[in-house]
Formats: structure tokens, sequence, C-alpha cells
């Protein structure tokens, strides 16, 4: 079955790809990690802290920010420090549940080899999908530690405000806690 790169699998596929290449020059000197939602992508820029490295994503949750924490914690045994950056408008474990934005988490378990699966025939699908396709994948970007700022993201723009983040993280809660 081929699955279609929607433009938010492409926007996962190239952020968490420069993560990723981004981490495997940077893992020996990496003593801290962020990981969580976009507010931690935009907001956590480790050129003002040595020796962190930022993982952050997009609509991440805290099933997805454990399982990152655990990947880099395998390849790195001097971590000391996790940063979590959690959203006070998810309860925590909803990214697979939120149909526009849940495409996303294949991507990002198969570029980090996170080893989840999934009973959501759509994602399991695109999970088989990607399977082995991402693995050689390097995107190379401005950055350090992981912070790409807004050199790869197509979300939020810097117009989007508050205000309306928070109401559209607050009606994807709703839609997935009611469903």
């Amino acid at each position: 079955m081929e699955i279609p790169l929607t433009p938010n699998m492409k926007n996962v596929v190239v952020s968490a790809g420069a993560k990723r290449t981004m981490l495997r020059k940077e893992i020996a000197s990496t003593e801290t990690i962020a990981v969580g939602s976009s507010h931690g992508d935009f907001g956590f820029n480790p050129a003002y802290c040595p020796g962190a490295f930022n993982l952050c994503s997009r609509s991440q949750d805290l099933k997805y920010s454990f399982h990152l924490y655990q990947h880099v914690a395998r390849s790195q045994p001097n971590l000391e420090q996790v940063v979590l950056f959690y959203s006070i408008f998810s309860p925590g474990f909803i990214w697979e549940q939120v149909p526009s934005e849940n495409e996303m988490c294949p991507p990002l378990n198969e570029i980090f080899g996170l080893g989840l699966t999934y009973e959501d025939p759509r994602l399991d699908a695109i999970s088989r999908a990607v399977a082995g396709k991402l693995d050689t994948l390097a995107v190379e970007t401005p950055g350090v530690g992981g912070f790409i700022g807004n050199t790869t993201k197509t979300f939020f723009p810097e117009t989007y405000g508050a205000e309306r983040r928070a109401q559209d993280h607050l009606k994807y809660n709703r839609s997935c806690l009611s469903g």
C-alpha cells in the first residue's frame, strides 16, 4: 500500500531527520536533552546551554517524549538531565488520536527507531510504508543541538499568536477526549 506523504509527514521527516543527523554528531557531548512539544521546539536553544540537545517536535506528547528520552539514554550513558516541555493544553497521551496530527507519529518513530507499534489501521499502514525507508536519511540544516529555528517549520508562524495556538490545542483535545 503506497501512502502519500502529506505536508505534516514531510515536515516531521525533514525536522526529525535534521535532529537525528545533528544528534549523531553531538551524542558524545550531550548531557541534557529537551523533549516535548512545539513550545520547546521553538523555545529551547542549546546554544545557551552547552551540552544540551533539543529533541522537541510539533505535537509531541508524553509518550513520544519518554521514548525519545529512552533512545538517547541508550546511546549516551552520561546523560544527566532531561528538560520536559509539557503543554497544559494536553492530557499527555493523545498525539496518536488527533486526526490532523497523528500521521506524524510513524515517521518520527521510524527515524529514531523507537520501536512503537500502532493499533490504528491507518497509523499501522503508514508505519509499514515508511519502515526501513528513512534509515539513511541525513538532513543538513543550520542549527545547533537540535535547534533548527524556523528553517524547516511550516506551522505556527509568528503571526499565529499564543491565543490562537491555545485554542487549537484545546479544540483538538476536546474532540479526542469526547470521542
